[in-house]
């Protein structure tokens, strides 16, 4: 299922330390920071087979060179669209060693359920929280670090368009790449009835599949095979033993129909989108607040 990625990348893939691939929805600051790390040493590249371009480039950090895919703006990792197809193919053929999370600290719920895809698909994970200085003139406080232990996950910080915070992130990823994460991102909370299916289909993958697409967990399989994902059924389809794990997904899906009246796919989103509520309502506050950048 893998397929030829740029040239570029593998270049800069070959003349650097790590790569990080720069995620997350439209307008949050991702091509600023790219701008500011690579400055003009950056080139544009069309993804193979696609009209989706790539802007992929290089900087340093303390004499450690490293690279950066600028991935499209999308609001999931779905394949409906080429933007899609794209920034999740990156992600999921591990193009970069650490996928860097962009969200707006103006919008932080709805930034969420992206961040909320890529723990539950169990990819190493930093966020950086852009447009701090924004957030705080419209009185939107948000506790970087309450969020970071929620998540299990290093949140950064950041106002992109004064540079601020955009060290600490680069840092954050060449911690991580050299020593790996002291977080572990935290299983998201969703609701019990569905963790004990993603659990039950987990278990059936485990013991019928030897080998799962792009190094995913039996978990994150589960959880994508639920939802419907046309890339995963369709590999499933042509597993061999994918027959019990077909089955397994019939069983409940009509399990889940049966209880709650919608599709598997349409009740994970409303979980995620429940847990999005409760991150954000734990995490934010509203008043005169300060930015804290760290």
């Amino acid at each position: 299922m893998k397929t030829n990625c740029c040239a570029e990348i593998n270049k800069i893939r070959k003349d650097t330390k790590f790569t990080i691939a720069l995620a997350g929805n439209p307008n949050v600051g991702k091509s600023t920071i790219f701008n500011e790390l690579t400055g003009l040493g950056a080139v544009t590249a069309n993804y193979p087979g696609k009209t989706v371009a790539l802007n992929i480039g290089s900087a340093e950090y303390k004499g450690l060179a490293f690279g950066i895919i600028d991935l499209p703006g999308t609001y999931s990792l779905g394949s409906m669209s080429e933007d899609q197809f794209v920034a999740r193919r990156e992600i999921l053929e591990k193009s970069a060693e650490v996928v860097v999370m962009i969200i707006d600290a103006t919008n932080l719920e709805r930034n969420l359920y992206q961040v909320l895809q890529l723990i539950d698909l169990g990819f190493p994970l930093i966020i950086g929280c852009n447009l701090m200085d924004l957030a705080a003139k419209q009185n939107i406080c948000i506790d970087t670090e309450k969020l970071s232990q929620l998540l299990g996950v290093r949140v950064i910080p950041l106002t992109a368009t004064k540079g601020e915070g955009i060290e600490d992130l680069i840092k954050a990823c060449a911690d991580f790449v050299t020593n790996g994460s002291k977080f572990s991102s935290q299983r998201p909370g969703y609701g019990q009835a569905i963790l004990s299916y993603i659990d039950e289909l987990s278990i059936v993958i485990e013991n019928n599949l030897s080998d799962i697409p792009y190094g995913l967990s039996p978990r994150a399989l589960a959880i994508l095979l639920l939802e419907d994902d046309h890339e995963f059924m369709g590999y499933i389809k042509k597993a061999k033993n994918g027959a019990a794990v077909i089955a397994k997904i019939n069983e409940l899906s009509s399990k889940i129909e049966k209880a709650c009246g919608d599709k598997p796919g349409v009740m994970i989103a409303r979980e995620r989108h429940n847990y999005e509520k409760i991150l954000t309502a734990k995490v934010q506050q509203t008043g005169a607040c300060k930015i804290s950048l760290a």
